[in-house]
Protein backbone atom coordinates (compact mmCIF):
# COMPACT_ATOMS: atom_id res chain seq x y z
CA UNK A 1 0.00 0.00 0.00
CA UNK A 2 1.39 3.38 -0.95
CA UNK A 3 1.76 6.29 1.42
CA UNK A 4 -0.83 8.27 -0.50
CA UNK A 5 -3.38 5.47 -0.26
CA UNK A 6 -2.70 5.04 3.48
CA UNK A 7 -3.22 8.77 3.98
CA UNK A 8 -6.55 8.63 2.11
CA UNK A 9 -7.66 5.66 4.24
CA UNK A 10 -6.70 7.54 7.37
CA UNK A 11 -8.65 10.61 6.26
CA UNK A 12 -11.71 8.45 5.51
CA UNK A 13 -11.52 6.86 8.96
CA UNK A 14 -11.31 10.28 10.61
CA UNK A 15 -14.36 11.43 8.66
CA UNK A 16 -16.41 8.40 9.61
CA UNK A 17 -15.53 8.85 13.28
CA UNK A 18 -16.41 12.54 13.30
CA UNK A 19 -19.69 12.26 11.38
CA UNK A 20 -21.71 10.69 14.22
CA UNK A 21 -20.48 13.43 16.54
CA UNK A 22 -21.73 16.08 14.13
CA UNK A 23 -25.08 14.34 13.77
CA UNK A 24 -25.39 13.99 17.54
CA UNK A 25 -24.63 17.67 18.10
CA UNK A 26 -27.18 18.72 15.49
CA UNK A 27 -29.90 16.56 16.99
CA UNK A 28 -29.13 17.81 20.51
CA UNK A 29 -29.20 21.37 19.20
CA UNK A 30 -32.57 20.74 17.59
CA UNK A 31 -33.88 19.20 20.81
CA UNK A 32 -32.65 22.18 22.82
CA UNK A 33 -34.42 24.57 20.46
CA UNK A 34 -37.62 22.62 21.01
CA UNK A 35 -36.98 22.67 24.74
CA UNK A 36 -36.91 18.89 25.00
CA UNK A 37 -33.42 18.30 26.38
CA UNK A 38 -33.46 20.87 29.15
CA UNK A 39 -35.42 20.55 32.39
CA UNK A 40 -37.86 23.30 33.18
CA UNK A 41 -35.92 25.44 35.64
CA UNK A 42 -38.35 28.32 35.44
CA UNK A 43 -40.68 26.70 37.95
CA UNK A 44 -39.89 27.48 41.55
CA UNK A 45 -40.95 24.12 42.92
CA UNK A 46 -39.28 23.32 46.19
CA UNK A 47 -37.95 19.79 46.42
CA UNK A 48 -39.55 17.52 49.03
CA UNK A 49 -37.89 17.68 52.44
CA UNK A 50 -36.73 14.48 54.16
CA UNK A 51 -35.00 13.78 57.46
CA UNK A 52 -31.25 13.54 57.06
CA UNK A 53 -31.25 9.89 58.18
CA UNK A 54 -33.29 8.88 55.13
CA UNK A 55 -30.89 10.66 52.74
CA UNK A 56 -27.59 9.15 53.84
CA UNK A 57 -25.93 7.38 50.93
CA UNK A 58 -25.42 4.39 53.19
CA UNK A 59 -29.21 4.05 53.09
CA UNK A 60 -29.90 1.88 50.05
CA UNK A 61 -33.59 2.78 50.01
CA UNK A 62 -33.52 6.46 49.20
CA UNK A 63 -36.90 8.03 48.53
CA UNK A 64 -37.84 7.75 44.86
CA UNK A 65 -38.40 11.45 44.25
CA UNK A 66 -35.01 12.71 45.44
CA UNK A 67 -32.32 14.12 43.22
CA UNK A 68 -29.49 11.68 43.95
CA UNK A 69 -26.88 14.14 42.70
CA UNK A 70 -28.13 16.88 45.03
CA UNK A 71 -29.33 15.21 48.20
CA UNK A 72 -28.57 18.36 50.17
CA UNK A 73 -31.53 20.08 48.49
CA UNK A 74 -33.90 17.74 50.32
CA UNK A 75 -32.74 18.74 53.80
CA UNK A 76 -34.55 21.14 56.09
CA UNK A 77 -32.61 24.25 57.04
CA UNK A 78 -32.02 22.85 60.53
CA UNK A 79 -30.70 19.51 59.23
CA UNK A 80 -28.56 21.27 56.66
CA UNK A 81 -27.03 23.55 59.27
CA UNK A 82 -26.39 20.71 61.72
CA UNK A 83 -24.81 18.52 59.02
CA UNK A 84 -22.62 21.05 57.22
CA UNK A 85 -22.20 23.69 59.97
CA UNK A 86 -22.78 26.42 57.37
CA UNK A 87 -25.92 27.83 55.80
CA UNK A 88 -27.21 26.71 52.42
CA UNK A 89 -26.36 30.12 50.97
CA UNK A 90 -22.74 29.79 52.10
CA UNK A 91 -22.61 26.23 50.77
CA UNK A 92 -23.96 27.20 47.36
CA UNK A 93 -21.17 29.71 46.71
CA UNK A 94 -18.41 27.20 47.50
CA UNK A 95 -16.52 25.63 44.59
CA UNK A 96 -18.00 22.36 43.36
CA UNK A 97 -15.04 20.30 44.59
CA UNK A 98 -15.49 21.69 48.10
CA UNK A 99 -19.25 21.02 48.06
CA UNK A 100 -18.59 17.43 47.04
CA UNK A 101 -15.96 17.05 49.74
CA UNK A 102 -18.38 18.29 52.39
CA UNK A 103 -21.14 16.00 51.10
CA UNK A 104 -18.76 13.02 51.31
CA UNK A 105 -17.90 13.91 54.91
CA UNK A 106 -21.58 13.74 55.93
CA UNK A 107 -22.49 10.73 53.72
CA UNK A 108 -24.63 12.69 51.27
CA UNK A 109 -22.53 11.94 48.18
Amino acid sequence: MSCLQEEKNLMNKELTYSQPDIIKRESLHQMARKGVSMPDVSTNRTPPIYPIESLFTTNYRLPKDVDRAHLELHLSREDFLSAFLISFEEFSVLPLWRQQQLKREVDLF
